[in-house]
């Protein structure tokens, strides 16, 4: 018993501390000086995460309706809302940490999240708690997450590993309560990022129609069962009321400003030099950060995923590739194993969001409810990090099983390679200092602090030194420590009419803003 409880808790625990030490604590520095990502995205995320924060504790009465973009109903809905992950940012408020401070804690304790999520999973497949340790740190810790480190609207990665970790069950028996939950986690994601949400649908439904031939004959038994049907229905029918609560706003949203073409996309889907192209300062891989940077906005494609996931994976390619002419040869007759089967379902995942030149799968799948919406489509990548996981996984499963008592040294032996094969150097992480955010609001609520509540202010600064969405932050984040309204705003989208003030804040630009949305008698205090 006492070595079973071994075997469980320090493979875990091994790999779990080995991330957060060596690599996730280079994004936050272990004396917490940084936050991941840059002026601009990482500090919306954190306005969203601290919006969804005063709303749970009734401090503002409209989630949709933000205080920015000011007069703009329902501004919430031009980008990602992050809801799903917002509860543990709200934790952190309430046992007293400040803004920035919870912000870095909901980053690294989603990181714990998305390996603990994939250690379940992985061990669930492959039965063997070193395999999976090694398995979820890719998934968790890979350097491939750098090129998304200032979108942490895909930091929140838990509820992939789940709705495969239902799949599975839901295959083993086709029982209706793992079918609701697989759809529960699907729909979760969405609450934790949309794009990955909607992107979780492609390897999902690949799933569902093979289980078809995977398993006929028991779906051939439940065909007939009424009983089966009606949870089923039920399965789904209350999953698309909990999506629509998240989804209206963004189809009315929607049906404003339109959906993107494919050709406007299409540039943002991973090629198969993506996944050989380095994040720079890669310890052991810098010299593949070169070889992608034509690309334009480049570094959303260095999803390398390290030297030892990206073998295993290919490995594991050419094995399934091997089972599936086997199968064949023998006219199907061969025990279908359900580890080939994800691995398939990862292949077409790979497939679908791939681009040779300028022909692309996604072509058929971009017609799909919703997907027109999305345009980075890199994030990917957060997805097919759990099939690089389930590839090491499968190998290190039979390599440890040959092991015996060896296999706790070779196990802290690759536990250390695969932390240096995803080490980035400290200059090179995707972050900034959380000093100088501090200072650049403060200087702002100091101009502000004696302003009445819910006063309406337009940041106009006389000179810019760096990009201006920098600046709208600031006043953004100022704005909401004072529970102001702030006419200054950064979304992914401008509203109509908004972008000649997003560009330059000034008097002309904002009375052209107000004019237009019939508020131009509207009293704004300008502060410079």
């Amino acid at each position: 018993m006492l070595k079973s409880k071994f075997d469980t808790y320090f493979p875990f625990l091994i790999g779990l501390f080995s991330g957060i030490y060596f690599i996730s604590l280079t994004v936050t520095g272990v004396s917490f000086t940084f936050y991941p990502g840059d002026l601009i995205d990482a500090r919306f995320c954190n306005y969203l995460l601290e919006h969804a924060h005063l709303y749970f504790t009734g401090q503002v009465h409209s989630y949709w309706n933000a205080p920015f973009l000011f007069p703009e109903a329902n501004v919430i809905s031009y980008s990602e809302n992050m809801l799903g992950s917002a509860p543990f940012y709200s934790l952190f408020r309430k046992l007293g940490c400040d803004r920035e401070s919870a912000f870095q804690l909901w980053y690294l304790f989603l990181v714990v999240l998305n390996y603990t999520a994939s250690y379940l999973f992985l061990i669930k497949m492959f039965k063997n708690p070193y395999s999976a340790a090694l398995g979820a740190m890719v998934f968790a810790f890979s350097m491939a997450l750098q090129s998304q480190m200032g979108h942490a609207q895909t930091m929140a990665r838990y509820p992939i590993p789940l709705a495969f970790l239902m799949s599975y069950y839901y295959l083993k028996e086709l029982k209706p309560i793992y079918f609701f939950a697989l759809l529960f986690f699907m729909v979760y994601q969405l609450y934790c990022g949309i794009y990955i949400g909607f992107m979780l649908v492609v390897p999902i439904s690949f799933v569902l129609i093979f289980s078809l031939y995977y398993k006929w004959d028991h779906y051939k038994l439940q065909f007939v069962s009424l009983k089966w049907w009606f949870w089923i229905f039920i399965s789904v029918l209350i999953n698309i009321l909990i999506l629509a609560v998240l989804m209206i706003p963004y189809l009315a949203r929607a049906e404003a400003t339109g959906f993107y073409t494919y050709e406007h996309v299409s540039q943002t889907l991973l090629t198969p030099l993506s996944y050989f192209f380095s994040w720079h300062g890669s310890a052991l891989w810098d010299f593949l950060s070169a070889i992608g940077t034509h690309y334009q906005w480049y570094t959303n494609f260095q999803v390398f995923a390290g030297g030892l996931a990206t073998l295993c994976l290919l490995t594991v390619i050419l094995l399934a590739i091997f089972k599936l002419l086997r199968i064949k040869i023998n006219n199907g007759i061969e025990t279908k194993q359900i580890d080939t089967f994800f691995f398939f379902v990862g292949v077409f995942t790979f497939l679908s969001f791939l681009r040779f030149g300028d022909f692309s799968i996604y072509r058929f799948l971009f017609y799909l409810p919703g997907f027109a919406s999305m345009r980075a489509l890199q994030r990917i990548i957060n997805i097919e990090l759990l099939f690089y996981a389930m590839a090491v996984a499968y190998i290190f499963a039979f390599v440890f099983q040959k092991l015996g008592s060896k296999r706790v040294v070779i196990f802290l032996f690759f536990v250390s390679f695969i932390t240096l094969d995803n080490y980035v150097k400290f200059d090179f992480i995707h972050h900034h200092e959380k000093v100088e955010s501090h200072e650049r609001v403060n200087q702002l609520i100091q101009k502000m602090k004696d302003l009445p509540k819910q006063s309406l202010i337009s940041y106009e600064p006389d000179s810019v030194d760096s990009s201006i969405n920098d600046f709208h932050l600031d006043a953004m984040l100022a704005a909401q420590s004072l529970n102001l309204i702030s006419l200054n705003g950064y979304t992914s989208t401008s509203p109509h009419g908004y972008s000649p003030y997003w560009s330059v804040p000034n008097e002309t630009n904002r009375l052209h803003w107000l004019e237009n949305k019939g508020m131009l008698n509207r009293h704004v205090t300008v502060i410079k």
